[in-house]
């Protein structure tokens, strides 16, 4: 599989699967599936990463909410069924983000 390592990007530092071509010091983006990042905070096990972020837009999608936050000055989303579990939470406020440390992959920027 894909090994596992410390990555920092946006100012924040996250467990993360690497890709083998990025480099220790180099600048990383980490990739996350919008249904892989929960804005209610499970609990804090391990195996999971946590942040701080800050709801920017919300966009109704029929069945799917889509969330954009703002974390660390990178931009994240998130997609939840709307129903009643879905999170209720306005733009502008600021909340909690997690995602199981498996979920996301840290690929090298290419610089132009």
């Amino acid at each position: 599989g894909t090994p596992v390592g410390q990555v920092d990007v946006a100012g924040l530092s996250f467990t993360a699967r690497v890709h083998p071509k990025l480099k220790a010091g180099q600048k990383a983006r980490l990739l996350l599936r919008p249904e892989h990042v929960s804005i209610s905070l499970p609990d804090q096990r391990d195996g999971w990463n946590t942040a701080p972020a800050k709801v920017t837009a919300i966009a109704y999608q029929g069945a799917t909410l889509r969330f954009t936050l703002e974390m660390g000055g990178g931009r994240l989303l998130s997609e939840f069924p709307n129903g009643p579990d879905a999170p209720r939470v306005d733009i502008g406020q600021s909340v909690d983000v997690a995602w199981r440390r498996d979920a996301a992959l840290a690929l090298p920027l290419e610089t132009q």
